[in-house]
């Protein structure tokens, strides 16, 4: 989780259970990312080797540009040290695109971490991108892949409001944007979902997707959505077991 937000102070706040029972003690660690910019919507995955949080990190007031989008934040942890309840050494990457989401590598051999994001520039987006860490615990690298062109359009988001429309009330609620809301590697396969909106009615869907890692091709993907506009759908989350059933 984070803190402070567009305070010098930004903080994330790191846990980890000291034993396989989540009700026990934990190993507390606490991060300082700003003061320059502040971070939001923090994301975690995890595999063998690491533990890693995003961060998209913003403006902080009273700048030109407060709350603009300055650049995301990629930190990677030490897990067997994080594990052990160690001060965490991390490598820090930044990047100038938006939402990475850090996939949570269920089967736990990979030696390449993953993230995912939704590649776009413009309204209606078309494009996924896979990022890769790699390399010996504490020399890591971060390599961005090219756009995966998903043969699908979608808007980025409802447009002023951001809205999803609420019974009983005129008081809509935010549906936030189509960045990733969370990724599973599962074999060799990238699993992840977010929410998207229509082109033409800017009603709320979710879509997930498949991706092989090895060709970074699309192998399935799917929607689930009302064309009538009666049912709205956000904030979806995905999970896959070792039998690939999602």
């Amino acid at each position: 989780m984070t803190a402070d937000p567009d305070k010098e102070t930004t903080s994330l706040f790191l846990a980890a259970s000291k034993t396989g029972d989540p009700t026990g003690s934990w190993f507390l660690q606490r991060f300082d990312v700003g003061p320059v910019s502040w971070g939001d919507f923090p994301s975690l995955g995890l595999n063998k080797n690491w533990v890693v949080v995003t961060l998209n990190m913003y403006q902080r007031a009273p700048s030109p540009l407060p709350e603009d989008f300055v650049e995301s934040h990629i930190y990677v942890f030490n897990k067997a040290k994080l594990y052990a309840g160690a001060v965490a050494p991390h490598t820090l990457f930044r990047n100038s695109a938006f939402g990475f989401s850090p996939a949570v590598d269920y089967d736990n051999t990979a030696d390449t971490f993953y993230l995912v994001q939704v590649d776009s520039e413009t309204l209606n987006a078309q494009s996924l991108r896979v990022s890769s860490i790699q390399g010996a615990v504490g020399s890591e690298t971060f390599t961005p892949k090219p756009g995966i062109h998903t043969a699908a359009a979608w808007a980025q988001d409802a447009g002023p409001g951001d809205s999803l429309p609420q019974l009983g009330s005129s008081a809509p609620i935010d549906a936030g944007d189509d960045r990733i809301q969370n990724c599973v590697l599962r074999k060799s396969s990238l699993w992840c979902a977010h929410t998207a909106f229509s082109t033409n009615t800017l009603r709320g869907m979710v879509q997930w997707w498949q991706i092989d890692t090895a060709t970074l091709q699309i192998q399935q993907t799917g929607r689930i959505d009302d064309s009538t506009g009666a049912n709205f759908y956000a904030y979806p989350s995905i999970a896959v077991n070792k039998n690939g059933d999602m």
